[in-house]
């Protein structure tokens, strides 16, 4: 329903305030609840890199979707929209030892697998500036502490870090 549905709604009731809350709560839900708007933790099939130029910050222009994905162990993820500037890099220190690291750019689909058990971090290059990363969690990996503790010595910006210990505050 669009706001002028909307609004034509409100007036034609005698609860107009009421109902206009309704249809305005409605609005939103369908909005929040469609895929690519959830804040929390999926298990999905795919990453999305977005742009969002109606952004009032570049913080909040540049992003993955979602930004913590849960796992199994060998599963495979489609990464999304690497093209332009955006990239898919894996960030060394937040990734599991003995795992190849990944370096995706130009490429509109990709896919990774998560071969072992473990946490995956992930950031683009040219806007990780603004705290684009993402983490995979693959199973239940038990050194979560660890890399939380890693975050503040590895060469990435303080937006990176405080985005990358957000998301490890809510991975398992």
């Amino acid at each position: 329903m669009d706001m002028n549905a909307a609004k034509r709604e409100c007036e034609r009731t005698d609860h107009g305030a009421l109902k206009g809350l309704s249809v305005m709560a409605m609005i939103l839900y369908s909005v929040c609840a469609t895929p690519g708007h959830s804040q929390e933790a999926t298990s999905a099939g795919q990453v999305d890199q977005i742009t969002n130029p109606r952004a009032a910050s570049a913080q909040k222009m540049f992003f993955f979707e979602p930004k913590l994905t849960l796992i199994a162990p060998g599963e495979t993820l489609n990464i999304l929209n690497s093209r332009g500037e955006h990239t898919v890099d894996s960030i060394d220190g937040l990734w599991p030892k003995g795992v190849e690291p990944v370096a995706i750019a130009s490429d509109p689909q990709a896919r990774v697998t998560f071969p072992i058990q473990g946490y995956y971090a992930f950031r683009c290059r040219r806007h990780g500036q603004y705290g684009m990363v993402m983490l995979v969690v693959a199973g239940q990996p038990d050194n979560k502490h660890e890399l939380i503790a890693q975050i503040e010595e590895l060469a990435l910006g303080k937006r990176e870090k405080a985005s990358l210990r957000a998301l490890f505050d809510q991975a398992p």
